[in-house]
């Protein structure tokens, strides 16, 4: 791959895989961020190297902010644009889009919907409308408020820690941990 700026042509040739990723997050005080990276596997596939090109904030998420900053922090590293060092893209779901504009493939990495879900369950991902929870699971929160009060009775005492390990051998249980943030009753 030739270098047409201030890159790094050594690291370029010395790697023969290069895929880019990216992922988004809105933080509590609602500022938007896109980080931007890419991996590099040597030619002897020994090594996988993860670079971060750049975090940079957003005004907004739409599809062409996305593709400017992705395209910003790789110049800004490379001296090339993502469509020349990248032969594939890997992003979530919310990103599937992007990979067009690149010309790269369209896989998705799916690691995040299982965490979303578990997130969901437990409220601490909800969608709203107005302000107002659109999506709530009371069910849920009641029935996590009751394992968390078992698990703080299973680890206050050591008596009360062996009998819960009884029951566990009884039922042949592989791994059983009571690991509580605080002991209270919320």
């Amino acid at each position: 791959m030739k270098n047409s700026g201030t890159g790094h042509p050594r690291v370029l040739r010395r790697q023969s895989i290069h895929q880019e990723m990216d992922d988004g997050t809105t933080l509590a005080n609602h500022h938007k961020f896109l980080v931007v990276g890419v991996q590099l596997i040597d030619p002897l596939l020994q090594r996988n190297h993860t670079i971060c090109l750049g975090m940079r904030r957003l005004k907004g998420v739409t599809h062409d902010q996305n593709v400017e900053t992705i395209e910003f922090c790789t110049e800004r590293v490379f001296g090339m644009s993502t469509k020349q060092i990248a032969h594939s893209r890997i992003a979530d779901c919310a990103g599937k889009g992007i990979s067009k504009s690149f010309e790269l493939s369209e896989d998705v990495c799916g690691i995040y919907n299982v965490n979303k879900v578990g997130q969901t369950v437990t409220e601490r991902l909800t969608r709203s409308k107005d302000k107002k929870v659109i999506n709530p699971f009371p069910e849920d929160v009641l029935l996590l408020k009751k394992v968390h009060k078992q698990a703080v009775y299973f680890s206050q005492s050591l008596k009360q820690w062996e009998n819960m390990m009884e029951v566990v051998d009884r039922v042949r249980c592989v791994s059983v941990s009571c690991i509580v943030q605080y002991n209270d009753d919320t």
